[in-house]
Order: structure tokens, then sequence, then C-alpha cells
């Protein structure tokens, strides 16, 4: 009799695995490995300012015991203000429950959940909610599509017939911004998805991690805003918003439960679940009021904001020349999505290096997609780690890359790097 759940096989977080490759080939090439992969501002050179880490350090006596299951109650109560200065459905304190970090609140939600009724996501998406929905219910994940000729807009037509085709969905999963895409719904599209959302009882869950990372002069329409009366879940958290990931602090805001039996039943498992955990944190949660009411917070948003958008530029300039490639205008948080259409098959039979490091891939080379083994390929040959954007869900062909490098050197340098590789890969189909 195994062990482990039948399903356990399958879990994949592609963001991170491709890191165990990364170390498994490092002593064996011979130019370091520069980690574009995983959004961690910290290991890209970004610090906190001198004023936030004060707030930290000022609060840490007051952190050192547990904190209620829901949460630090005035923190909750600070962020459901925060909340209600919105347009939208105002919400309390009780209806606020803190995780550790999104992942943990993804993984929760998704461990309650009943087998028979099924959540669509967007693709491409988050690979944790994709993964996980699909483990859940031992079954393909049902996807919505997003559209390259309108802007990367939720195609709702499409949307609604797969709802049609598949009366089990019960919940539906938005990404706004997007992740891998950095891309926005529009007010339009969200007040669409809305109208769908009502006609076929949905519950929305709205992960809005990068809601703070915007780029001028882009407006950032959250879900509250149209939500109405439908029963919805906001998912926030500070890991993204702050350079501090190691925080691992994030929340759910519960609109609208007093319409849907189904909601409040969920809130209350999903507590009682937390409770079974203690409760997450309290450290960050004690400083999220302090450090969100100061005035100096603001600014340092808008010089982040601004150094991003920067970035992303700089990739739109550099990559952009390379003929069959298209970097996606990203207008929000600190990825830059490339599609590569037709990217050929990079030596498809077995890897083209020597016998030691083709034994060390072959594994994660053989039946790879062809942008896995361009990735894989570009590690090899300049230490760049890239995540395929296939593993993101869907048939897009490319690669998504962080645009966090503060060294402006380093990130030239990755970007010609970057450049070279797609002209090599990209030369070797047109001979």
């Amino acid at each position: 009799m195994p062990l482990t759940h039948h399903t356990a096989k399958d879990y994949a977080y592609p963001i991170r695995e491709i890191v165990d490759i990364a170390n498994s080939i490092s002593p064996y090439v011979s130019v370091p490995i520069r980690w574009e992969n995983i959004g961690d501002p910290v290991s890209r050179g970004h610090t906190m300012p001198n004023w936030m880490l004060d707030v930290i350090r000022d609060t840490l006596p007051e952190a050192t015991g547990y904190c209620p299951t829901r949460g630090v109650e005035h923190t909750r109560e600070f962020l459901a203000g925060l909340h209600n200065l919105e347009s939208g459905p105002s919400i309390q304190a009780k209806d606020i429950l803190f995780f550790n970090g999104l992942g943990d609140a993804i993984a929760s939600l998704m461990s309650v959940l009943s087998p028979e009724i099924r959540m669509i996501v967007p693709e491409p998406g988050y690979p944790s909610y994709s993964t996980l929905e699909a483990l859940r219910c031992d079954k393909a994940c049902i996807s919505y599509g997003l559209d390259n000729a309108h802007d990367w807009q939720i195609n709702l037509d499409e949307l609604e017939k797969k709802l049609k085709l598949h009366p089990e969905i019960r919940l539906l999963l938005l990404l706004q911004p997007s992740n891998p895409l950095g891309t926005l719904m529009s007010l339009s599209t969200m007040q669409g998805l809305a109208e769908i959302a009502k006609k076929y009882s949905l519950i929305v869950i709205s992960d809005e991690i990068y809601r703070e990372h915007v780029f001028e002069p882009q407006e950032f329409v959250s879900w509250q805003a149209v939500a109405g009366n439908l029963p919805s879940i906001l998912l926030k958290g500070i890991s993204k918003n702050l350079p501090w990931p190691g925080a691992r602090c994030g929340w759910m805001e519960f609109l609208n439960c007093q319409f849907s039996g189904e909601l409040c039943e969920l809130q209350n498992v999903l507590e009682k679940k937390k409770m079974l955990e203690v409760c997450a944190t309290t450290l960050p949660q004690l400083v999220i009021p302090k450090l969100f009411s100061d005035l100096r917070l603001k600014p340092w948003f808008e010089e982040s904001n601004r150094f991003y958008s920067s970035r992303q530029h700089q990739v739109q300039i550099v990559l952009q020349k390379v003929l069959g490639v298209q970097v996606i205008k990203a207008r929000a948080a600190f990825y830059t999505s490339v599609l590569i259409p037709s990217i050929p098959a990079c030596y498809a039979d077995k890897p083209p290096f020597d016998s030691q490091m083709n034994a060390i891939l072959e594994k994660n080379w053989i039946n790879a997609s062809h942008d896995t083994r361009f990735c894989l390929w570009l590690l090899v040959e300049t230490g760049i780690c890239l995540v395929p954007l296939s593993t993101f869900g869907g048939s897009l062909q490319g690669f998504r890359m962080t645009v966090l490098q503060r060294d402006e050197t380093k990130f030239e340098k990755l970007l010609l790097d970057i450049q070279a590789g797609l002209k090599r890969i990209l030369m070797q189909k047109a001979a």
C-alpha cells in the first residue's frame, strides 16, 4: 500500500523546480547562475528603506507571542478601513483571515473545497492554482483564455461556453494583475465578468497581490469595484508589495457573506482549518498599520514602480529587436513575458552538451516543450535561469523573466545575453 496519495507525484511548481536543475549543473558551467526566475526583490539588490526596518525592529518585542487565529485584531480593523475607502461592498474586521503568505492561503482553500465542484482558472496563470486544482479533483484543470489580439483581456465568450459545458464550475479565479503577463483587466472586462458570474452563480476569487505595483498612467481596477452583491474573496499580501518576501504574510477578504450561505460556510471552514494551525505569523501583521499609514510609503511605491516600468521598457527595446519575438507589454508587477511563437525544436533528440551535462539534463529534456529546451540550453550556455512560459498553462511558447536587477550594468548584460541566445536559436530554424 503506497504511503502517499496517488496524485502526489504530480505536484509541480516550475518557478522553483528549475532552481534544482540550475544547482545541479552549476559546478559544471563556467558562468555564475543568474536567477531571473523567482520574484524575490531582495536577491536582486533591493533593500528595505531604513524607516521600514526601524518600524520592524521597534515592533519585534510585541511580536513574540501567538496572535488570534483570524489575525491581529487592530490590523484587521485597519485593513477593513483601507478596503472601505474604495468603491464597492464594505467589510469588517471579521471578514479578514490571515495566512502565512498567499501560497498558504491557496493551499488551504484548495484543501477544503469539495472534489465535486470545480474552479476555472486563467490560462496562462500562476501554476500553484492550476496544479492544486487538478490534484484536488484528480482531473485536468479547466481554464479560460486571455486574448493576445485584444490586450490579453479575458475572452468572455469562450468563458461562457466553458461554463455552459461544465455546470460543476462554482468558482472563478481572477489574477489582477496577471502573473505571468503583468497585464491588467479593463473596467469593461471586469463588468462583463461580473455579469457572467451573476448569471452562473459563481464565487469569484481575485488575486490582487501585485495591486500596488501598477505603472502610470494605468489605473488598477479591483474586483471590489464591480462585485456588487456577488460573493467574492480578495487575496492580498505584503510579501510582494514590500521588499520582504520572507515575511510570508497574506490575507483573504470575504465580500458579501451576508448574501451567500456558501461563502459564509467556506469562511467558517477556513477559519477552523487555520485554528488547527494556531495562527499566522505575528510580526508582519503587527507592522502593517504602522507601515501603511506612514506618509513615506506612497512615494516609495511610486519610485519602485518607476524603476520596474523603466526595466520593462528596456526589455522591450532590446528583445523586440529579435525577429520572431514578441515582448508582452507589462503594465504591472515585476515580470516580463516574452513570446517565441515559432520557436524551433532545439536539439530535439538529446541535449547538445558534453556527456556529463547531458546525463544531468536528459530526464528534463526528453518530452520537454520547445521553450523548456530553450530555457535549459540558455541556462547551460549563459547561466541565465528563466521560466518557460508553457509551464504557466496553455499553448504559449516563450519565457518569463524578472525585471528586478538593480545593477544597471548587470541588467544590460543580461538582456544582451538573452538577445544573443534568441538570435542563435532562431537562426537555427532559418538555417
